[in-house]
């Protein structure tokens, strides 16, 4: 089976031998907050047992690296922060025993820290985001090798937990340089991981819940990945998500998954999927409408903190902002640009003034890039549309810290000034800038 660890084994080459420089070298722009308050009351507040760090890692910096990423780093993984985040209660845990995890986690808020404050985390020994990152690599490896000269499926949730975790983990991490593409390596790990591990003759749906909680967060990271790019390789199959764990946005994720390969599918000219029923309005309205009642009956056990009513109502709006810009996309993607052209611009004022109503946006703004960026694309000829996604797009990266959408904007700008010349959609010219090697992700 080791042929189908190609993308796995890319995951593990260093990047020190790239000409990229580490992102620990890369300066980002010093956060005006450069006092950080770590008072988030959804943190563990748990003193750390690091028995795993290898030696020669400062243990009283590491700790206090684990509870920055506890308090702050942990709520930009997630929807949104409460009691069941499971980049808390799932991923913390299992880096304790995790030497791979560990130090990817620790080497994600090393990289965060020094984004937000424009500083590197205090290690006596001189340690980086890049050592922790370079250790990381090297553990996984091991744990590669392992799990590739093992082809049976007795016993092995644990590790492939540990395996996944790690590399979505380094996909973050390379996800707040904008100049770094190594997310694609990465990406191409957890797709290869993840597949193996949920095809039919190894095992259908994992039973071990952290393993379970990894292969959904594999998913959504390929759903969005998948939109904005046009990778060779298999996707991930929607089918993966254990049915118990199909939680807020699941199903909505499942149908942008399905719009991407129809649309791929479409345009190499795979005849099956030229009358895909996604491509009619009226039947991605009415699946995409069945999944948001689900998602509202799902919000109404969802727990916030104070004040708890105005968020949960925000997040009602952004379920909403999610709904009209996946239609959006649909249309978008699969629909006639002529026929669909007005029905487009109208759930593209949907989603602008949905969004517009938000109260508390900054404790969302993990959860918006990729519906901006929707809403954006259709604005080649709407200078207040393309005004508002901008200034939403850079608010959104100061906030959270992560910068990969430095590029997407990029993308945007080009797209508008080149969007009043042409009937082309947003993803035709990203397919040609793709072959010409310019990539970006929207996470």
């Amino acid at each position: 089976m080791a042929s189908a660890f190609d993308g796995a084994k890319e995951s593990l080459s260093s990047p020190s031998g790239s000409k990229q420089e580490p992102t620990s070298a890369l300066a980002c722009p010093p956060s005006l907050n450069s006092q950080l308050a770590l008072n988030n009351k959804f943190a563990t507040g748990q003193d750390f047992n690091l028995q795993t760090l290898p030696s020669g890692i400062d243990q009283s910096s590491a700790k206090g690296l684990l509870r920055y990423y506890d308090h702050m780093v942990a709520p930009m993984m997630t929807w949104y922060d409460g009691p069941d985040n499971e980049w808390r209660l799932v991923i913390l845990p299992l880096a304790m025993g995790s030497p791979p995890l560990l130090l990817a986690i620790l080497a994600l808020s090393a990289e965060h820290y020094m984004c937000k404050t424009g500083s590197v985390w205090p290690f006596p020994d001189g340690t980086t985001s890049a050592t922790l990152r370079e250790q990381s690599l090297r553990s996984l490896a091991e744990h590669l090798r392992v799990e590739m000269a093992n082809n049976s499926t007795a016993g092995n949730d644990g590790r492939v937990a540990e395996i996944l975790g790690t590399i979505i983990t380094l996909c973050n991490l390379e996800m707040i340089n904008p100049e770094s593409e190594l997310w694609r390596v990465h990406w191409k790990a957890v797709r290869t991981i993840t597949r193996r591990w949920t095809t039919t003759s190894l095992l259908c749906h994992p039973v071990d819940m952290e393993c379970r909680t990894l292969v959904a967060e594999a998913f959504f990271y390929d759903a969005m990945a998948s939109s904005t790019t046009f990778e060779e390789g298999e996707p991930i199959p929607i089918d993966v998500i254990h049915p118990d764990d199909l939680g807020i946005m699941a199903e909505l994720m499942q149908v942008v998954q399905e719009i991407t390969q129809a649309e791929r599918q479409r345009h190499i000219g795979i005849p099956a999927v030229r009358s895909t029923p996604l491509s009619d309005l009226s039947i991605l309205q009415g699946r995409l409408h069945q999944y948001y009642a689900r998602d509202l009956e799902l919000l109404k056990d969802m727990q916030f903190p104070s004040p708890s009513e105005e968020l949960r109502a925000d997040f009602n709006i952004l379920t909403d902002f999610w709904h009209y810009a996946c239609i959006l996309y649909g249309m978008q993607a699969l629909m006639d640009p002529q026929r669909s052209r007005l029905t487009r611009k109208d759930y593209m004022y949907r989603g602008y003034e949905c969004f517009k109503r938000l109260k508390h946006k900054r404790l969302f703004q993990q959860d918006v890039v990729w519906p901006l960026f929707i809403i954006g694309a259709e604005a080649k000829d709407h200078t207040d549309i393309q005004d508002f996604a901008q200034r939403e797009i850079v608010e959104l990266m100061d906030t959270t810290g992560w910068r990969n959408c430095t590029k997407a904007l990029d993308f945007l700008k080009q797209f508008w000034t080149i969007g009043a010349t042409t009937d082309g959609s947003w993803i035709d010219y990203a397919r040609v800038r793709a072959l010409n090697g310019f990539y970006f992700l929207l996470v």
